[in-house]
């Protein structure tokens, strides 16, 4: 298969996966900044206001996640949070759109997570995790992010 149709069908796999993900109570891009920052993040707040919480496809076409490069994002999403954005961070990627420091920290909290982070991998459903697989497959088989042995058997125990 060609490179750029497997990346159209891995992309369709993404979006159909997580068509009708919303974020629920999960925590937010920009309320991940708050908690880097320490600070609590009450249920409603103002960094919750500014963020997409229906459809994260919407995530696809704003600068948010790059402009978060460096403070909060991905490794400060609680479960619900880290399944509502990680399609749009996988898509990004794939489209090879997404900003080399965020991406490497997307594949690492994909294929070597932290203990919390593996306890909240339940919330995912079997046609999302394919989904994953699949995404990080192709970014390793173009060599977009070759994996290592270690980071391969991440990727194979928790979503192949």
């Amino acid at each position: 298969m060609s490179k750029r149709l497997r990346k159209k069908n891995v992309l369709r796999r993404i979006n159909s996966a997580f068509s009708n993900v919303t974020l629920e109570d999960g925590i937010s891009l920009r309320e991940t900044v708050e908690i880097d920052h320490y600070r609590t993040v009450p249920k409603s707040s103002t960094a919750r206001d500014q963020d997409e919480v229906n459809d994260w496809r919407k995530l696809l076409s704003s600068t948010v996640i790059q402009e978060l490069c460096w403070i909060g994002g991905i490794h400060f999403f609680d479960p619900k949070g880290f399944r509502f954005h990680i399609p749009a961070y996988l898509s990004l990627a794939v489209r090879q759109t997404l900003n080399g420091d965020i991406f490497q920290s997307m594949i690492s909290s994909l294929v070597n997570p932290a203990e919390y982070r593996q306890d909240g991998f339940v919330v995912f459903n079997d046609a999302q995790r394919k989904a994953i697989f699949e995404a990080i497959m192709y970014l390793h088989d173009f060599e977009l992010y070759p994996l290592d042995e270690q980071e391969m058997a991440g990727a194979k125990r928790y979503w192949g």
